[in-house]
């Protein structure tokens, strides 16, 4: 994973960005 050096872990973090507010939008609408 480290090939794509910088560029690769930028990416890796919006997506995990993306999936702490899928998490975050799926828990919040389980609370409702």
């Amino acid at each position: 994973a480290l090939n794509g050096g910088i560029k690769g872990a930028r990416i890796g973090r919006e997506e995990l960005d993306q999936e702490k507010k899928a998490l975050l939008e799926k828990r919040a609408s389980n609370n409702v």
